[in-house]
C-alpha cells in the first residue's frame, strides 16, 4: 500500500493511469500539429480519422480533464498558489505564441518595413492556445477556491459557463485585438479564422469536471471497480453522443468544423467528457500491466508536460518552415516518423530541463527559476 494513503483519502497515491492519459494526449497533439504544419493532405483517410479521434476527442479534452484531476491530487493546494501558477503559465503561453509567430512574419516580411513587421508579430502574438487556457483556468479555479466552493460547485460553475457559451452568438470582427481579447473567454473569429483556440468559458467545464472526478477517485476504496463503472458509463455516453451527432451533422464532431470544436457547446463537452472517463479507465488498466520502467517514464513525462509542449512547437516550426518556403512536401510516413522523433526529443529535453529547474529552485527558492518552475 502507498505510504501516502490515509484513512481520509484511501486512494491518494500516484495515479499512473492519469499520468499515462496525459502523456498520450500530448503525444496525439504533437502528431496532429506535425500533420498540419508539414502540409499533409487533409483528405487522406488516416489524417481525417486521426485528427477526429486522437487530435480532437482524445487530445485537448483529455489533457484539460486530467489537469482537473491533478488539481484534486495537488499538494500545492492554496488558492494563491493556483493563481500564481496560472499567471506564470499565461506568461509562458504568450512567450510561446511569440516564438510560433515571428518566423513566419520574418520570412514573409524580409522586404517589408520593420515597423510593419514588428506590429504584425506583436498583434499576432496575442493569439492563444492551450497554455493561455490553462493559465486562465488555474486563475479562475484559484478564485473559486478562494471563495471556498466545494468541488461540486466548481463543476456547477463549469456547467453554467458552458451553458452560457452554448447560447452566446459567435463574435465575428475585423478588429484582431478585440478578437484576441474576447477569444480568451468566448469563441470569436477574425476573417473566418480562430485566433484563440480554447476560450475558457467553453472549456472550463473539463477542469471543473476533472476536479470533481479526481475527488471521487481519491475517495475510492476499489479503483478497479471505480474505473470499470465510470469508464463503462463514459464510453456509452461518448459512443452514443458522437454517433448521433455524426448521423445528424451537428456539434463539434458532426459538423467537423474548427469553430464548432473550439467553441463547443455543452452537449459536445458531455460527449467528450464521456470519452475522457472511458480513456482514463483504459489507461488505468494498461498502467497496471506496464513494467516498472515504463511506469517511471509516465511519471517523468507527466511532470514535464508544459515544458514538453513548449519545446515541441519550435522544433516543428523550424523544421517545417524551410520545407514550406521551398515548396517541399513530405509523404505521410516521413511526417509520422518526424513526429515520433519530436515526441522523444522534446520529452528528453523537457524532463532534463524540469530536473534542472527543480535543482535551481532548491538551491535558491527566490531565483527567477521559481517562476518558470511554477509554470
Amino acid at each position: 500500500m502507498d505510504s501516502n494513503v490515509t484513512q481520509e483519502f484511501p486512494n491518494q497515491g500516484r495515479q499512473l493511469g492519469i499520468d499515462l492519459a496525459k502523456c498520450l494526449s500530448i503525444s496525439f497533439m504533437v502528431i496532429v500539429h506535425c500533420l498540419k504544419q508539414f502540409g499533409v493532405d487533409p483528405s487522406l483517410p488516416f489524417y481525417q480519422y486521426f485528427d477526429l479521434i486522437f487530435g480532437s476527442i482524445l487530445a485537448a479534452p483529455v489533457f484539460m480533464t486530467a489537469m482537473g484531476v491533478g488539481l484534486a491530487y495537488s499538494r500545492r493546494s492554496s488558492p494563491s498558489q493556483f493563481i500564481f501558477r496560472g499567471i506564470n503559465i499565461l506568461i509562458l503561453g504568450y512567450l510561446l505564441e511569440f516564438v510560433r509567430v515571428w518566423p513566419r512574419y520574418v520570412i514573409a516580411g524580409v522586404n517589408l518595413d520593420l515597423d510593419l513587421l514588428f506590429t504584425a508579430v506583436f498583434i499576432n502574438s496575442l493569439g492563444g492556445d492551450i497554455l493561455q487556457f490553462a493559465g486562465l483556468a488555474l486563475i479562475l479555479f484559484g478564485l473559486l477556491r478562494l471563495a471556498k466552493l466545494k468541488d461540486y460547485w466548481i463543476l456547477a460553475v463549469g456547467v453554467a459557463l458552458s451553458l452560457v457559451t452554448t447560447f452566446v452568438p459567435l463574435l465575428v470582427s475585423d478588429q484582431i485585438l478585440l478578437v484576441n481579447f474576447v477569444g480568451l473567454f468566448a469563441i470569436s473569429t477574425y476573417k473566418d479564422m480562430v485566433t484563440v483556440a480554447f476560450p475558457v468559458l467553453s472549456w472550463f467545464i473539463f477542469v471543473g469536471f476533472g476536479y470533481w472526478y479526481g475527488n471521487r477517485l481519491k475517495n475510492s476504496h476499489n479503483t478497479v471497480k471505480f474505473h470499470l463503472i465510470c469508464g463503462g458509463i463514459g464510453a456509452v455516453i461518448a459512443i452514443t453522443g458522437f454517433t448521433i451527432s455524426s448521423l445528424y451533422g451537428f456539434g463539434a464532431i458532426g459538423a467537423n468544423d474548427e469553430t464548432a470544436f473550439y467553441g463547443m457547446k455543452i452537449y459536445d463537452a458531455i460527449f467528450c467528457l464521456g470519452a475522457c472517463v472511458g480513456f482514463f479507465a483504459l489507461c488505468h488498466f494498461i498502467s497496471l500491466i506496464s513494467p516498472k520502467l515504463l511506469q517511471k517514464g509516465y511519471i517523468n513525462m507527466s511532470n514535464g508536460l508544459n515544458l514538453i509542449y513548449m519545446i515541441h512547437w519550435p522544433m516543428i516550426l523550424y523544421i517545417s518552415l524551410p520545407l514550406e518556403y521551398y515548396g517541399i512536401f513530405l509523404p505521410l510516413w516521413s511526417v509520422l516518423l518526424i513526429g515520433i522523433g519530436i515526441i522523444i526529443t522534446a520529452t528528453i529535453a523537457g524532463v532534463a530541463l524540469k530536473n534542472h529547474i527543480k535543482k535551481k529552485t532548491g538551491e535558491n527558492p527566490h531565483s527567477l527559476w521559481r517562476y518558470v518552475n511554477a509554470g
